[in-house]
């Protein structure tokens, strides 16, 4: 991820940058998390 300047190239300090991806979740575990959600629904479901 590019997070040290904004869409049109203006920098980003520091402060705004760590406030900015604090809730933020990486692709690969967003992926993860919904694998075992719906695997325990199915699991449930049958």
């Amino acid at each position: 991820y590019i997070i040290d300047r904004g869409p049109d190239g203006t920098p980003i300090t520091k402060t705004n940058q760590v406030a900015k991806c604090g809730n933020s979740v990486c692709p690969d575990l967003a992926a993860a998390l919904v694998r075992a959600n719906v695997g325990q629904r199915v699991e449930v479901a049958a």
